[in-house]
Order: structure tokens, then sequence, then C-alpha cells
């Protein structure tokens, strides 16, 4: 027989696993070293009644952690909602991608220059809130051109780049602007 004692440490660690599992995944990469802050991980809540505890099993959590970790260090992945068949309309063109930082809103001028439908050339123009802010942007600027020059802007979604990983969310916030501008209708 199980005390109520017993079932309550297992209830409350039923409820701290998921929470330790996605902080540890927040802010620690798979060596060891901090890195950017930002969730690696899905955590999917499963309806569940109440933590059963039997004699001799686990505790069931009713919730799934599902790493979302990109193959290199380096992704860029393919949006699944963008079709490749969309055509741009040739040109240069400019928006301002905005994210959230620990710090702050965080802002990245993006220019791209399209033709049929591939980016030929690319630049940015860095607008950190804060001193670690444009330490990221720094970082993203060193490595983000070989991961767009060349790419087919329908298919251009960048994940991480050069260890950062929100930059390269107010960048797509920027391509999904142009995307919008430059599209052929």
């Amino acid at each position: 027989m199980i005390s109520s004692s017993q079932r309550r440490t297992a209830i409350l660690l039923a409820a701290l696993l998921p929470v330790l599992a996605f902080g540890y995944l927040m802010f620690f990469s798979k060596d060891g070293n901090f890195t950017e802050p930002v969730p690696q991980a899905e955590i999917a809540a499963q309806p569940a009644a109440a933590p059963s505890v039997n004699s001799g099993s686990s505790v069931a959590t009713g919730v799934t952690i599902v790493p979302s970790v990109p193959s290199s260090k380096d992704s860029a992945a393919t949006s699944p909602t963008v079709a490749t068949a969309e055509k741009f309309k040739d040109g240069t063109y400019t928006a301002t991608g905005t994210y959230q930082s620990p710090g702050g809103a965080d802002a990245l001028d993006v220019t791209l220059t399209v033709k049929n439908s591939v980016v030929t050339d690319a630049s940015i123009v860095e607008k950190p809130g804060d001193p670690a802010s444009k330490q990221w942007q720094d970082t993203f600027a060193s490595g983000y051109k070989t991961q767009v020059v060349g790419k087919n802007l329908a298919d251009l979604h960048l994940t991480n780049v050069s260890g950062s990983s929100l930059t390269p969310m107010g960048f797509d916030d920027a391509v999904n602007q142009i995307r919008s501008e430059s599209r052929v209708v």
C-alpha cells in the first residue's frame, strides 16, 4: 500500500519532471555549454488523469518531450507551408524583422536581391536592443549569407546560424514581408 506522503511525492515529481527537462534543454546545448536561450524541445501536454502509482511501476506524467535538435549547428530548413513553385519578381527588397529576446524587443533590417525567384545577394543592418543581443546579431551576421544566397526565396527559412537561434526569427520575419511584397500573383 502506498502512503499519502509517497503519493504526494510521486505527484510532485511527475509535475516537476517536464519543467526540469524543458529548463535543461532551454539553457544548455548538447555539449553542456550555455547557448542563446531558446526552447530546444516541444512539450506536448497530453490530457491525463491524475498520476497513478502502482506498486513497482513508474508514475505516468501525461507529458511527452520531443527534442527538436537540428542536424548541425548551422541549419536552414525548408518551411513546410511554402511551396517552391511560387514565383517572385526580380528586384531588391528591404524589410525590418522583429523578434523577442530575453533582453526585450530586437530588430534586424534585411535586404535581399532576388532574380528568377532565387536570392542572389543579402545584407543586414543590426538593430540590437542590448549588448547581449548585439553579440548574438554579430554571431548571426558572421554566418547567415552561406545559408541565404543561392536559395529559392520560397524555401528560405533559418533556424540556427552560428549558434544564434533567436536572430534568425527576426530574419525570417523580414523574409516573410519580402515574400509578400515580391510575390507574383
